[in-house]
């Protein structure tokens, strides 16, 4: 966790600090609120994404992706200690083409801001019957 506080100065929370405890706190399972990770890091960008990658694939360690948090499954969308979790919670943009034949969706977005997004435009997808539930998830099997 230190390496990944060095190069991303800001996008990585520690147990016991406000961001860790506010993260953990907002999960869809109790069992997976009670892992406790060595550290959460909460990416902003792919760029960010990418050089936390490198580190923990470089130093072989073991990390949970979490869009929403609704993935009941243990080591799914959190891992306990010396694992990490990736919070996407701020790459959250929804972004809908001037023709409106693409929308860009970041991976921590949820259906709820999504649908949002499109009724603007008149459009709609088959996707999560919950507003809460993330895009990263719902896509992987959650």
């Amino acid at each position: 966790c230190k390496t990944l506080q060095e190069k991303l100065p800001g996008k990585v929370s520690l147990p016991g600090s406000p961001v860790y405890t506010s993260e953990e706190s907002t999960y869809y399972s109790a069992l997976l609120s009670e892992m406790k990770p060595a550290c959460r890091v909460t990416p902003e960008s792919a760029k960010d994404v990418s050089i936390a990658m490198n580190i923990l694939t470089r130093n072989q360690c073991k990390f949970a992706v979490r869009s929403a948090g609704h993935m009941p499954w243990v080591g799914a969308s959190n891992i306990d200690a010396p694992g990490v979790t990736f919070d996407m919670l701020k790459m959250n943009t929804v972004t809908v083409s001037d023709d409106r034949s693409v929308v860009r969706v970041g991976a921590g977005s949820r259906w709820g801001p999504f649908y949002d997004a499109l009724d603007p435009h008149n459009l709609t997808v088959v996707g999560a019957r919950s507003n809460t539930v993330g895009f990263g998830g719902y896509l992987l099997g959650g």
